[in-house]
């Protein structure tokens, strides 16, 4: 359920980025849907690692330990760059 409300939140929030490119949204309400939707992110790859570290960790699939961390590191790295001031 988590994984249909990012995705949904993401393709809302590159609507409003694309809407600002035109100039036809705001930027601050883009900023804050992906916020919302980089949150999503988040904490969909946090819900993964625990889940992983209940049941797939153990059986030697330390890739996907790895892949979950990643996850959560690209989705800091995006809040990080939506929320940089503008020049």
């Amino acid at each position: 359920m988590i994984e249909v409300a990012a995705i949904l939140l993401l393709a809302w929030a590159a609507v409003l980025f694309i809407g600002t490119l035109f100039g036809v949204a705001g930027g601050a309400a883009a900023i804050v849907w992906a916020n919302l939707a980089l949150a999503a992110f988040i904490a969909l790859g946090l819900i993964m690692l625990l889940g992983g570290a209940w049941f797939a960790y153990y059986i030697r699939q330390e890739t996907m330990q790895i892949t979950h961390f990643i996850l959560i590191g690209l989705g800091v790295a995006g809040t990080l760059l939506v929320n940089m001031p503008a020049q």
